[in-house]
C-alpha cells in the first residue's frame, strides 16, 4: 500500500472512530537492552548480537501475545502500527489504537505484561491522541519518515507499517 493510501485508510479509520466515540492511544514499544548495541552512545555490555530482524521478531511475538490477551479480555481495538529504527538501527514500534474510552490503561497493562516477560527494562509508553486530526497527523508523520527508512526496511525484511483489527473495507472494524 502506498504512503498516500496508508494515510487515507488511517484517516478514514480515525474519522470513523471519532464518530463512534472511540479514543486513539499511541503506544510506543521498545526492545529490551540485550537487543541494543549502544546505550547512550556507549557500547552496551548486555548486547547479545541480535540484528534488527531479531528485534522485529521479538516485537511481533510480544504483539501477537498482547493482541490475544486483549481479545481474551474482551478488549477490542483496531489501528495501525509503525516501525522506526532507533539511532543504532534497532526497531521500535508506535502503535496507534482506537478503543472505548476508559480502556487505555487496561490495554497498556496487557501490552506491558507481555513485553516485560523476561525483559523488565522494556519500555511501553502511552499517549492520548485527541481527535481524528491529531491521530491522522501522527500517521502522516510516520508515513513520511518511512519513506526515508525504506533501505533499512528492505535490508532487514521489516514491514514499516501494518493495520490490525480492520477488514479490507477502509476503516471497517472486524
Amino acid at each position: 500500500m502506498s504512503g498516500q493510501a496508508t494515510n487515507e485508510k488511517f484517516a478514514s479509520m480515525a474519522q470513523e472512530a471519532e464518530a463512534r466515540g472511540l479514543i486513539c492511544v499511541m503506544m510506543t514499544i521498545t526492545l529490551p537492552r540485550r537487543f541494543r548495541p549502544l546505550r547512550r552512545g556507549v557500547p552496551n555490555l548486555n548486547y547479545a548480537g541480535e540484528t534488527p530482524r531479531d528485534g522485529q521478531r521479538w516485537l511481533l511475538r510480544v504483539w501477537a501475545m498482547a493482541r490475544a490477551g486483549m481479545a481474551r479480555s474482551g478488549l477490542r481495538t483496531y489501528g495501525m502500527r509503525v516501525v522506526e529504527p532507533h539511532h543504532d538501527g534497532m526497531p521500535h514500534w508506535h502503535v496507534m489504537m482506537f478503543m472505548q474510552r476508559g480502556n487505555d490503561l487496561f490495554a497498556k497493562s496487557i501490552i506491558r505484561r507481555y513485553a516485560r516477560e523476561g525483559a523488565e527494562e522494556c519500555l511501553v509508553d502511552a499517549r492520548h491522541l485527541c481527535g481524528a486530526s491529531t491521530a491522522t497527523h501522527y500517521a502522516e508523520r510516520f508515513a513520511k519518515a518511512a519513506l526515508e527508512e525504506k533501505a533499512w526496511s528492505a535490508t532487514w525484511g521489516i514491514r514499516l507499517n501494518s493495520f490490525f483489527g480492520v477488514s479490507d473495507e477502509v476503516g471497517a472494524a472486524k
